[in-house]
């Protein structure tokens, strides 16, 4: 971690207008509550390091404001691409992989970013993607879940630029948005949390009723790459009543919906 600062450090040298373009990235992860490495998201560094190879794209005398502009659209098309930055003889490659398939959000784990760390040895590939003979600084696949996640945001902060709502870039999620899901649950509470949940594809509503995790694991919060516990969720649905305004909740008596 102190080799990947000090390098970007000595990139960033003699250039405080980038410098103040990455310091903003990182702190509009911060305010929507994008989850970094320690929640099982893309390391901060990731971010920093495509940030700083977008901006080597532009003039030297853009403006922080291009440069975020130029940052959220060019990572606008990770809805449909996935993107990685290969190190080579050469210098950095952006390479854009399209998304197969006809649903590909519908599968469990997607490639979002790919970020070859330069400051490992590294070794001849022919590879586009993922860490065959390079050692990386993001993980190949995330979630599906995880991925829409940014990319939702990256929408939203796109579109804030392009119409020049600068203060909606810079809000604060709410703080239900930044809750970590719980290792377990309190048979005390008198409703259960509500999650919505991305599975094949289709978003469906549910209760969670029960946390399973690995005999003598302890985790005050669950990792967004955790594979082995699973969630047990009641499914419900939305019914609007007829005799007021309200909506209701109406919970399934059939079978558990079973997330891992």
């Amino acid at each position: 971690a102190l080799q990947h600062r000090d390098m970007l450090n000595a990139a960033l040298e003699g250039r405080p207008q980038v410098r103040r373009y990455i310091r903003l990235i990182k702190y509009w992860l911060r305010q929507r509550g994008l989850p970094l490495a320690a929640e099982g998201g893309l390391p901060s560094f990731a971010w920093s390091y495509t940030a700083l190879c977008l901006a080597d794209d532009m003039p030297r005398e853009k403006s922080v404001e291009r440069l975020l502009l130029y940052f959220f659209n060019r990572m606008n098309m990770l809805g449909d691409m996935s993107l990685a930055l290969r190190y080579t003889k050469q210098g950095i490659r952006f390479i854009w992989k399209p998304r197969s398939g006809p649903a590909p959000w519908a599968k469990e784990w997607v490639e979002l970013i790919w970020v070859d760390d330069h400051a490992q040895p590294q070794q001849p590939s022919g590879a586009a993607w993922g860490p065959f003979t390079h050692q990386g600084l993001a993980p190949p696949t995330i979630p599906a879940a995880l991925g829409a996640l940014y990319v939702a945001e990256i929408r939203l902060a796109c579109s804030a630029l392009i119409q020049d709502r600068w203060c909606d870039l810079w809000r604060s999620a709410v703080p239900e948005v930044k809750l970590a899901l719980p290792s377990a649950i309190d048979s005390k509470e008198k409703q259960a949390p509500l999650h919505i949940v991305l599975k094949d594809g289709v978003l469906l509503v549910g209760k969670l009723e029960e946390v399973r995790t690995f005999p003598h694991v302890n985790y005050e919060a669950l990792h967004r790459r955790d594979q082995s516990t699973e969630l047990m969720l009641r499914p419900c649905t939305l019914s609007k009543d007829p005799n007021s305004e309200f909506t209701q909740l109406i919970s399934s008596t059939g079978a558990m919906m079973c997330c891992k």
